[in-house]
């Protein structure tokens, strides 16, 4: 998969980044992993920036993890949500990511 389709995977999922940063994102994750890394994720909502970092862990071809850590509590800072871990798992289905994605 390209920059360009995992970018556009993220769709209209909510979340705190622009599509030019999900780039951005993109790029530095596959570089990671083009070192032998893997990905951990700090803060994952609705699957945003999984979904990238799971595109880009499919498109090294290793069988490279990406680690989603998040209560999925529906605490924001600054406001409350319901619990996000069910629709996060919804997106990161929808996207074909799921392989590539381990829930913490």
């Amino acid at each position: 998969m390209t920059q360009e389709l995992a970018v556009a995977a993220m769709g209209d999922i909510p979340g705190w980044f622009s599509k030019d940063e999900g780039a951005v994102l993109y790029r530095a994750a596959r570089a990671a992993l083009l070192q032998g890394s893997l990905i951990l994720e700090i803060g994952s909502f609705q699957g945003r920036s999984t979904i990238i970092s799971g595109h880009a862990a499919l498109d090294d071809g290793m069988g490279a993890k990406v680690y989603a850590v998040d209560p999925h509590e529906g605490n924001l800072t600054s406001k409350s949500v319901a619990p996000t871990y069910a629709q996060f798992l919804s997106n990161v289905l929808a996207a074909g990511v799921s392989t590539a994605i381990a829930p913490v």
